[in-house]
């Protein structure tokens, strides 16, 4: 089972190179990736105490973000975006995690690509 600690290479900023994407898959790149110009990207920030910053363009295309935790369990990335919800969490698989490239595969069931809700264990 892979975690924070056996994983540190998820720890850091991850940018979607949604050029890259194919069907339900996501590609993300670290921050200094030479990304070729956009309107804007979301960026994933999975820091090692598991503390999550998500950032995306806004309605002005400037980037909005909020905060909350992570953690992963095997292959399953889970997104928490309120630290104190329960519920209401996200799920993605992890298909291929390098030192330069992160893929990560979108529940099919979700509407808009949006991945599936998932409920904190505890």
């Amino acid at each position: 089972m892979a975690t924070r600690s056996t994983q540190p290479e998820i720890c850091r900023r991850w940018v979607h190179s949604h050029e890259e994407d194919e069907g339900d898959v996501q590609v993300y790149r670290p921050g200094d990736h030479a990304f070729p110009p956009s309107r804007g990207r979301r960026c994933l920030d999975l820091r090692r105490d598991g503390s999550l910053l998500e950032t995306g363009p806004g309605a002005d295309d400037r980037a909005v973000g909020s905060r909350g935790r992570w953690s992963l369990d095997g292959d399953r990335l889970r997104l928490f975006p309120d630290p104190a919800a329960e519920a209401g969490g996200r799920e993605l698989e992890v298909v291929t995690l390098e030192s330069d490239r992160l893929v990560v595969r979108r529940s099919a069931s979700r509407a808009r690509g949006r991945p599936k809700p998932v409920r904190e264990r505890r």
